[in-house]
């Protein structure tokens, strides 16, 4: 998909994040300057920011799930230790784009390596999505899919 999206038309412009907290090597999430913008809109209105999670299920095996967070609540998690997974080999990377954020626990991220998040506009409503070479057989809704092995 990502390849011939490359082959066939120029890619959006991507920014470079102010930070990345717990970053992880050789893993990253590109993100492209219209989600980092609507990333900002979403924080400076509601102080909430983006939680990306990769999960079994939907009708292709994985699923993508984004919620919107409360920046405190999230700190308060992290703070406190409490991680929905309960899993020590699991960390939070959190990607700033200042000032909105984006959560991806490393599992996810794994899946979703070298994928791009955008912000698209269409004429039935705007939503997140992720563009990545290692997804496959997306299904219609565009929230579940398989992976390349």
């Amino acid at each position: 998909m990502l390849r011939s999206l490359r082959a066939h038309s120029t890619l959006p412009k991507l920014i470079k994040p102010v930070s990345i907290i717990n970053e992880i090597p050789n893993l990253k999430l590109n993100i492209t300057q219209r989600a980092a913008i609507k990333l900002n809109q979403i924080y400076i209105s509601s102080n909430e920011i983006l939680r990306i999670q990769v999960q079994n299920g939907g009708c292709h095996g994985y699923q993508y799930n984004f919620n919107l967070l409360k920046d405190r609540d999230q700190n308060q998690k992290v703070m406190q230790g409490h991680d929905e997974f309960k899993d020590e080999n699991v960390t939070d990377v959190t990607i700033v784009t200042q000032p909105g954020k984006i959560i991806i626990d490393s599992n996810s991220l794994k899946i979703l390596n070298n994928g791009i998040l955008n912000y698209t506009t269409e004429l039935i409503g705007s939503s997140f999505k992720i563009e990545c070479d290692t997804l496959k057989n997306s299904c219609g809704c565009g929230t579940s899919f398989d992976i390349i092995e």
